[in-house]
């Protein structure tokens, strides 16, 4: 098989195991993202103790025509996931952040620089919990957050005045919840994942969580969950199982579309261009790929850059400029135990690929 249009720009070493990375959505930080890292030490004077230390790392870094250049890094627990808010909130650039302490952090993006705003614990007494996922609302009530943990529970919450409160809480899963996140349409839907192989929908309108719909058709975990930006019903949902459904929320018997990935999926995204129609896949163990989630659902390219686990994947939001053309598509990718981050070109118009043995 062949990579070749996938054109690897910029390669790094991260400090630590890296798992996660977010491009900023809003303009003029288009052209950064952050990169977060996990990674478990064990206390050698106390081996016993659950979990041990998870520590981790944000780096923010900026992306030219010339280099790859890191421009703020901070020490943290270990991190899971992290998103941006899609909007300015209180004309601030805003992050949010789970991690391995059972907190949600919440960043300021100013001057090239994460400064802290607020954290808030999650778990109950001494506990071990990670928080997993988090997900911003998109569409109106641009300040909720919803995230989940190591416990299956899902947690609203909403960011206000610098600070983060806790809405509601509930049992979503009987195994880790995976992943969470928000109708890209109605803040009052809430979609979660599970170990347990369940995808559940939430329904908040009555101020508590009412399960109105769900599958159990992945074979195992759900893992990852994603909402099309412009498609009202439309929703992907990924799998240890190495398979992308695309649902119709309307219809939750059958998905309407199933795409066989190389490998368990991690994350999913869908291309912020071109009417968002192609997904970018991080497949665990199978690298990472990008299928078209609309129209003839076909796998068009495979990254086999990276040397262990793929687990973070995103699109740059810059459309036509210096960095890419309309038909190009500028992506960030890293990788676990290899520590490696990738900056790649993606032309959609060259060396199609269609030989995955």
């Amino acid at each position: 098989m062949t990579t070749q249009n996938i054109k690897t720009l910029f390669t790094c070493k991260t400090p630590y195991n890296a798992d996660s990375v977010e491009w900023c959505p809003i303009a003029p930080y288009q052209n950064y993202f952050v990169c977060g890292t996990y990674q478990q030490v064990k206390d050698v004077c106390n081996e016993s103790e659950p979990g041990n230390k998870r520590k981790g790392s944000i780096t923010l870094f900026k992306v030219t025509k010339e280099k790859l250049e890191e421009k703020f890094h901070i020490e943290t627990s270990g991190i899971l996931d992290m998103k941006w808010c899609t909007v300015t909130l209180e004309d601030n650039i805003v992050l949010g952040a789970a991690n391995a302490d059972g907190e949600i952090c919440v960043f300021y993006l100013i001057d090239e620089r994460l400064k802290t705003e607020t954290k808030i614990s999650l778990k109950k007494g001494n506990e071990d919990v990670l928080i997993l996922s988090l997900d911003w609302s998109k569409n109106a009530h641009y300040d909720m957050i919803c995230a989940s943990d190591s416990k299956g529970n899902v947690i609203l919450l909403k960011f206000t005045n610098g600070n983060l409160q806790i809405l509601n809480e509930w049992n979503a899963h009987t195994l880790e919840a995976w992943i969470t996140c928000f109708h890209s349409f109605n803040p009052q839907i809430i979609y979660s994942g599970g170990d347990d192989a369940k995808l559940n929908v939430w329904d908040m309108r009555s101020g508590n969580p009412d399960r109105v719909a769900g599958s159990k058709k992945h074979l195992s975990g759900v893992t990852v969950l994603n909402c099309h930006p412009c498609l009202e019903h439309c929703l992907a949902s990924g799998s240890y199982d190495e398979t992308i459904f695309l649902w119709d929320t309307r219809k939750w018997k059958e998905p309407q579309e199933q795409i066989t990935a190389g490998g368990g999926l991690w994350r999913l995204k869908w291309s912020p261009k071109n009417d968002s129609r192609y997904l970018l896949a991080a497949c665990i163990y199978g690298g990472f790929e990008i299928v078209k989630g609309l129209e003839d659902y076909s796998r068009v390219a495979r990254y086999l850059e990276h040397e262990s686990l793929a687990y973070g994947a995103d699109w740059c939001h810059i459309g036509e400029s210096e960095y890419s053309t309309v038909d190009q598509y500028l992506i960030a990718t890293c990788s676990f135990y290899d520590q490696k981050l990738c900056v790649s070109l993606w032309d959609e118009n060259i060396n199609i690929v269609d030989d995955y043995s």
